[in-house]
């Protein structure tokens, strides 16, 4: 057996679960996608501010998502690798395909928090609009 290489892997940065992450409203590029939640400004205008951010880092995702399938012309996932430092994108052959989500599914999770009342309607309303989803 032959040595290819020796550099070791860093410890996960703050907020990451594993290697591989899905792209969501709370974790982007593999990260929280603003800051530590126990350490954010909690004033409602810092809140709406930091959900419709989140928002748009999530749907700029889901974007590059549906141009990756459209040029493939196959479903694919678009996750963050932190073994690679950067978004990778998964097709159905590819290991953990199946136990990874597309970015896109992530946008039913905001849908479904707006529905139970935990984010206002017309803070992401005027977001998902403009790219094709109504709530």
């Amino acid at each position: 057996m032959m040595e290819v290489e020796t550099e070791a892997l860093e410890a996960l940065p703050e907020g990451a679960t594993s290697a591989y992450m899905n792209e969501d409203f709370l974790h982007s590029r593999g990260r929280w996608s603003s800051e530590t939640p126990l350490e954010m400004n909690n004033s409602d205008r810092a809140v709406e501010e930091g959900r419709r951010s989140r928002l748009e880092t999530l749907m700029n995702t889901v974007d590059a998502e549906r141009q990756l399938r459209a040029q493939y012309g196959q479903d694919v996932k678009l996750i963050y690798s932190h073994t690679d430092n950067s978004y990778i994108m998964l097709t159905p052959d590819d290991a953990n395909y199946d136990t990874m989500k597309s970015a896109e599914s992530a946008v039913q999770g905001v849908i479904d928090d707006v529905h139970k009342g935990f984010v206002d309607k017309s803070t992401v309303a005027d977001i998902l609009q403009r790219y094709g989803y109504t709530i």
